[in-house]
């Protein structure tokens, strides 16, 4: 009632631009392009000669078109680079500051930090990064990744407090159509590794069967065309 402050959390972007993204032999129209007025991907010198990206391409109009090889394409994006939340009390307060770090578009890792001194970490591994999994899912994964199955994240590595654990999904191809999650494994420290669950799916890609660890299964029937769970 006397709005006072709780929490506030502030982000902190960042535009990253790709480089080396061109595409060769496109055939290009430039009109209405004036001394005054250049186009996106060339301009004219001062004798009415086309320069573009350091080639003068002479005898070209406006209406003219032209071959252009290579096109240089310039991409931008925004990223969260960090984000920063402080929790208010009636005396202190808590500062929590989360980092990301990225391999191209994804989220390679995110480090938490507080005020009070604590401090985590979390790596993600994608189909890219088959290399990181075992031998037997190896083939997998590169399968997901040439089919541009990119996102998903099979093994999550946590590191807090001096100790080291993760969790790993094993992924599979069911009925030769579609690539499901069909076991969750996770390790801490030295130990070995532990199941802590597997899936079965029907026909229609639907999630059919849990099991966690070894012993409890829930089971999950489909109808209505298998489109609602019944």
């Amino acid at each position: 009632s006397d709005n006072k402050l709780l929490r506030k959390t502030t982000y902190d972007y960042a535009v990253v631009e790709e480089s080396g993204k061109q595409i060769n032999d496109v055939l290009v129209t430039r009109t209405g392009i004036s001394r005054l007025s250049d186009g996106p991907d060339l301009q004219y010198t001062n004798n009415w000669r086309i320069l573009h990206d350091g080639m003068i391409l002479t005898g070209y109009t406006p209406n003219t078109p032209y071959l252009l090889s290579p096109l240089t394409i310039r991409f931008f994006y925004e990223r969260l680079n960090s984000m920063t939340t402080v929790d208010y009390s009636e005396d202190t307060s808590l500062t929590t500051k989360t980092n990301y770090t990225y391999s191209g578009y994804q989220v390679a890792s995110r480090n938490v930090t507080t005020s009070g001194g604590s401090t985590m970490t979390e790596e993600y591994y994608y189909p890219k990064d088959y290399a990181q999994a075992p031998a037997g899912q190896q083939s997998i994964l590169t399968a997901m990744r040439n089919k541009n199955i990119l996102e998903p994240v099979f093994k999550t590595v946590l590191k807090q407090d001096g100790s080291t654990r993760y969790v790993r999904n094993e992924y599979a191809l069911f009925h030769n159509s579609f690539y499901r999650p069909s076991k969750v494994y996770s390790q801490k420290g030295s130990n070995a590794e532990t199941l802590r669950g597997s899936y079965e799916y029907d026909n229609a890609a639907n999630l059919c069967g849990i099991t966690r660890g070894t012993l409890q299964k829930t089971a999950v029937a489909w109808g209505y065309g298998s489109t609602l769970p019944v």
